[in-house]
């Protein structure tokens, strides 16, 4: 079964934005031309940047995150924006923006903070 990772961010300050837009489209780019990747988007809900992506496996999700531009990304993300939580599901289907945003409030460390 399908690994969807859901994760939201808020940007720092605007000054940040065409940097975050930058390696925000960077990384997308390189999640979609990846053949394990079955889905990947960035959406906005809530006041929060959300980006949900599907791989067919947790190797392959590993394997993205820890290479190329959502590697250097994750270097510099505390520097433009503040992290939020990721939470991860085994689901066939890709969940709509809703029930994504519920998937990812209810694994909040914080529940209720967004």
């Amino acid at each position: 079964m399908p690994l969807v990772a859901i994760g939201a961010v808020t940007i720092r300050h605007w000054i940040w934005g065409p940097e975050f837009a930058w390696r925000t489209r960077r990384s997308l780019r390189q999640a979609r031309v990846d053949g394990d990747c079955l889905h990947a988007e960035v959406f906005p809900k809530n006041g929060l940047l959300f980006s949900m992506t599907q791989w067919r496996d947790g190797a392959a999700m590993k394997r993205y995150a820890t290479s190329g531009a959502h590697a250097r990304v994750i270097k510099v993300a505390r520097r433009i924006s503040d992290p939020l939580h990721f939470t991860h599901v085994w689901r066939d289907a890709i969940p709509s923006h809703e029930e994504a945003f519920a998937l990812w409030k209810a694994a909040a460390p914080e529940a209720g903070r967004a």
